[in-house]
């Protein structure tokens, strides 16, 4: 009873007196040798729970992050076929730029849709055959136009009733009559498969700047008419070695088009579809 009589006394002044009292001095004491050993015990203990804690969500955990994992690969996926469809779009675009260019031929539009299985042979096929007025030997061109004018393909070898073969610009076997944009001097172009095309029969006395296009020439010799219409783009000038006492101009050129991306051209054909 005394102990008692002496506590609730105790408790009873220091609760009047506020942080002034006999307990408040105390606790502040207490407080200040305990806060050292509760940081400790924490930072020894807070990691174990947490552990603890994350073994006992891991499967919920997981759940969400292979929920999270698919989202992204479907957002992702999502963004590819937007970016693909939007780069179609841009060919098509680009093609029928092209298509309002040509006003005194008949463009059909075609899909490749397969190459070459050779390395000797340069070619692809297309949607686009007889069935669409598609002949031997029409002209094949792609966009976008380059200086206002188209960019050259090849010419069709093969004709079926729904697809078509054309030898592309770069084969070995493609020789097509050529002039220099600026200079217009002519010559003859001939494909060199994967390496820059040649550009050859040049007069001695030309110079060919870098870059520099090189077109059809669109000739036509004792009534023998070239496959190409004149003033299709065929390259850029890569390199000019100008011509020697023994040697002719030697000129490299690099096609206008990127056959590894090629997947829309335009078939001028001569009856239309």
């Amino acid at each position: 009873m005394v102990f008692v009589s002496a506590s609730l006394a105790t408790i009873t002044v220091d609760y009047r007196q506020g942080e002034s009292g006999p307990l408040a001095g105390l606790g502040r004491q207490a407080l200040a040798v305990m806060a050292p050993m509760q940081r400790a015990v924490t930072s020894v203990v807070r990691p174990v729970g947490d552990f603890l804690t994350g073994l006992a969500h891991l499967p919920s955990l997981e759940a969400e992050n292979q929920r999270l994992r698919e989202e992204n690969a479907s957002l992702r996926a999502e963004a590819g076929l937007i970016t693909a469809v939007e780069a179609d779009k841009q060919r098509l675009t680009d093609l029928l730029g092209v298509a309002n260019t040509l006003q005194s031929s008949k463009p059909v539009a075609a899909q490749v849709i397969g190459n070459g299985p050779s390395n000797f042979e340069w070619t692809i096929t297309i949607d686009r055959g007889s069935d669409d007025g598609i002949q031997l030997n029409d002209p094949v061109v792609a966009g976008p136009a380059l200086g206002g004018a188209p960019l050259l393909v090849g010419h069709v070898i093969r004709v079926a009733p729904n697809a078509s073969d054309v030898q592309l610009l770069i084969d070995r076997s493609s020789f097509v009559g050529s002039k220099l944009a600026d200079s217009g001097a002519t010559g003859l172009v001939q494909g060199q498969g994967q390496d820059d095309m040649q550009m050859t029969l040049v007069d001695p006395s030309v110079e060919a700047p870098l870059n520099e296009l090189v077109v059809t020439s669109g000739y036509k010799i004792a009534g023998e008419q070239s496959l190409y219409p004149p003033g299709i783009v065929i390259g850029q000038v890569s390199r000019f070695v100008p011509a020697t006492n023994d040697l002719q101009a030697f000129i490299m050129l690099r096609p206008a088009v990127d056959f590894s991306r090629l997947q829309y051209v335009l078939v001028l054909t001569r009856s239309g579809a």
